[in-house]
């Protein structure tokens, strides 16, 4: 579960509960710095932050730092000599520190601004100061995370005078992907898109029927490319994958989608059919033709596994450009979009595109 998902879970909980937040790695370790996860009370567990091996160890300390109000930090040396002390053979490699902060009114009310926030489609940087006996906490709109070298991540300093340490999260809303297309394949894809936390739309020009059954907790559309773009507000930050295999409707959305610079437009469909959709177009480097990692799928849900795959390549790869700093273009589109600079400029990039013979990364 991302940042989004634990926090809103965290409204609904009816008892109390402790939030368990990684606070740093040295070496290896199944989840980064910032992963969370939420143990309730009564025995709940909502996230991870390790293949199951420390869980139960955090779960018997649930209900002290619960009782005491306090909060507590614990380092789990991970390194495969420590191996007959957990008695599993773990060897993951790595030293991990995990912060548990009990969830107490003036936490969630922190919790509770974070998510506010980010269901405007807004970013929060989230700001604690660590000190022995206690933990401050203080909230940053969303023009200053992106002046800080973290996004979507934690990261620490320690104040040697003062013996604070000061622990840095930056949460982003939940990514929207936008399926033009509600054939089997975007069921497919819808059902493993929101297993690896992205916001699905479903869209047709066409009101589908059973749309809420076959697409739950997806928002359905309907409409023209034109009217679909414009009712969503369709920017830089979205994913979008055309897959309605109606060639004509499909040209349309594309036509409305490409000047708008989401941060990626999947197509599926043959290299002959796609050749047929970008005639006239100018291709972008945000374009994914066809959709999905070349891993040699065949149907529906193979597909749908080569497309997740390529979702959360793109999505890290974002995450990782802002992290550095790297600029985007005036419109959005992140510059050569992870390619091969093509050696022709853009008659070359389109030439590939409708080819699909990107090279990526």
């Amino acid at each position: 579960m991302d940042a989004y998902s634990i926090l809103n879970a965290v409204q609904c909980l009816e008892t109390d509960a402790v939030l368990a937040t990684i606070l740093s790695v040295n070496g290896h370790s199944y989840r980064k710095a910032g992963a969370m996860m939420v143990f309730s009370l009564n025995g709940c567990k909502l996230g991870s932050i390790s293949p199951g091996c420390l869980e139960a160890d955090l779960q018997e300390r649930i209900d002290a730092v619960n009782g005491s109000g306090k909060s507590e930090i614990i380092s789990y040396n991970m390194q495969s000599e420590e191996d007959p002390v957990w008695g599993e053979s773990i060897g993951c490699g790595g030293a991990i520190r995990v912060l548990l902060e009990p969830i107490d009114r003036e936490f969630r009310k922190f919790l509770s601004e974070a998510l506010a926030r980010m269901n405007s489609g807004r970013s929060v940087h989230l700001v604690r100061t660590i000190y022995a006996e206690s933990i401050q906490y203080s909230i940053h709109p969303q023009g200053d995370v992106f002046m800080t070298k973290a996004l979507t991540s934690t990261s620490q300093e320690t104040d040697p005078a003062g013996g604070a340490e000061t622990m840095r999260s930056d949460w982003v809303p939940k990514s929207r992907l936008l399926l033009f297309g509600g054939g089997n394949d975007a069921q497919a894809i819808c059902r493993i898109a929101q297993a690896i936390d992205f916001q699905v739309i479903v869209a047709d020009w066409r009101v589908l029927p059973d749309a809420e059954t076959r697409y739950p907790g997806a928002q359905l559309v309907s409409g023209t490319g034109r009217m679909i773009t414009r009712q969503l507000g369709i920017g830089c930050d979205d994913y979008l994958i055309i897959c309605s295999h109606h060639l004509q409707r499909d040209r349309e959305m594309l036509e409305q989608a490409l000047p708008l610079r989401p941060k990626y437009i999947g197509v599926l469909g043959s290299q002959s059919r796609i050749s047929k959709l970008f005639e006239g177009f100018a291709v972008t480097a945000n374009v994914y033709a066809p959709v999905g990692l070349a891993i040699g799928a065949d149907g529906p849900e193979e597909i749908a596994v080569s497309v997740a795959a390529e979702l959360v390549s793109v999505r890290a790869r974002a995450r990782n450009e802002c992290r550095r700093g790297v600029r985007l273009d005036e419109d959005c589109g992140v510059i050569l979009g992870g390619w091969s600079e093509p050696k022709n400029g853009g008659g070359e990039a389109a030439a590939r595109a409708v080819a699909g013979h990107y090279t990526r990364e």
